[in-house]
């Protein structure tokens, strides 16, 4: 088992397009696995995934560390990058023996600082054809990076990023408009949020129960002595 920034940053992404739709869909709800693989889930389960999935995941995007995107998705979008990580000294959590391997699970608590910058549009599209909620074209990206920030301490996200051992802190909501081609005015704002998680590493060591030496004695090219000494091994770092 293992966990890194690179295994956490799907759930950061999920996470904040969930809350945008939240900010957008006062009815909207947490769907964090694809529910229409559940013959027990619910049409709003379903419809809610289907909008994150097709209209939200897609806005929600990592910026490379170097160079510019390939791509713009279409406005309104979210663009996020996390830097700063900073390791903290490694604990050695727990050591088990199971089926004859022991398992010492290793965790390092990981900070750093998201940033979540948010591109408002300039051109706000009319309803589509498909039914499903979408990003809300119209709002001012202030206000709805103020509301996200404002999500981030709910009862409801607090939980799903505790169970997926995350925690965020956010800073203030900053105007960072910005002039595209020298022509027009593009709404941008964004919000820093001080993150916190565990990377884990689990590592399996197949137990020496039993160590098995054979030798021979020798006077001059006699062997006098051939017999195996065998040593068991009582305990293994303390289990």
């Amino acid at each position: 088992m293992k966990q890194n920034a690179a295994t956490v940053m799907p759930f950061i992404q999920q996470y904040i397009a969930h809350l945008w739709m939240c900010c957008d869909h006062d009815d909207a709800v947490w769907v964090p696995t694809d529910p229409t693989v559940d013959p027990n889930a619910s049409a709003d389960d379903i419809k809610w995934w289907n909008s994150y999935v097709q209209k939200y995941g897609p806005r929600v995007i990592w910026t490379p560390v170097t160079g510019s995107l390939p791509s713009r998705p279409e406005t309104p979008y979210i663009a996020l990058n996390l830097y700063d990580l900073v390791e903290e000294s490694q604990v050695e959590e727990k050591t088990d023996i199971d089926g004859g391997t022991v398992l010492t699970t290793y965790r390092t608590p990981t900070a750093g600082t998201l940033h979540v910058e948010m591109m408002g549009s300039t051109d706000p599209e009319g309803p589509d054809d498909s039914g499903l909620p979408q990003p809300d074209a119209y709002a001012d990206v202030i206000s709805t990076l103020g509301e996200i920030q404002q999500r981030v301490y709910t009862n409801d996200f607090v939980d799903k990023a505790f169970a997926n051992g995350v925690a965020f802190t956010p800073g203030s909501v900053s105007d960072i408009a910005a002039l595209l081609n020298g022509v027009e005015w593009e709404p941008r704002g964004a919000v820093d949020m001080k993150i916190r998680f565990t990377s884990l590493i689990t590592q399996k060591n197949d137990i020496i129960e039993k160590v098995r030496i054979e030798g021979n004695y020798y006077e001059g090219d006699t062997p006098l002595y051939n017999e195996p000494i065998e040593i068991y091994v009582d305990k293994i770092g303390g289990v």
